[in-house]
């Protein structure tokens, strides 16, 4: 076999000729007799270097030993509690809540005294009976739930 000899040009390393682009000229430059403003950095100010409690626990504002605190006490009484919404207090929804209990057969006085909530979402009174430690209840739970409507003054216990 016979190896047939072609002239065949190498391809340049460069790859194909293309055109070249034009080389931009920059624009010429205008003299003015202005000075030109010199660059400015910005300035930096450094502050105390913080403490760790400023990045732990509560924000200032809802610490108990922050100046703000002591305007949040300071306007307590201008403070709207969501029991002002309410018509009944708090002693008048527990008197309800513990007449019901006795007409069900509970006994208000072998439990311990429960925290009225009021709810303004429903608007109604919450009380947890819960029996005192130490003490049974008798034939009575260890404890039961009462809600107080404050509209209408309608009491459900519930074991």
């Amino acid at each position: 076999m016979e190896r047939e000899e072609t002239d065949i040009e190498d391809a340049p390393a460069e790859g194909p000729a293309t055109q070249k682009e034009p080389q931009r000229q920059s624009p010429p430059e205008v003299k003015s007799d202005k000075p030109t403003p010199e660059a400015t950095q910005p300035t930096i100010t450094i502050q105390e270097k913080p403490d760790v409690n400023d990045f732990s626990g509560p924000p200032a504002a809802l610490r108990l030993d922050s100046p703000a605190e002591n305007a949040l006490a300071s306007n307590a009484a201008e403070i709207a509690s969501p029991e002002a919404d309410a018509k009944l207090s708090a002693e008048e929804a527990t008197a309800l809540a513990d007449a019901e209990a006795r007409a069900r057969g509970y006994d208000p006085a072998r439990y311990q005294r429960p925290v009225a909530d009021y709810s303004t979402v429903k608007k109604q009174w919450s009380l947890f009976y819960s029996s005192r430690p130490g003490e049974t209840a008798g034939d009575n739970p260890q404890y039961f739930n009462a809600t107080v409507d404050d509209a209408t003054r309608k009491v459900e216990v519930k074991p």
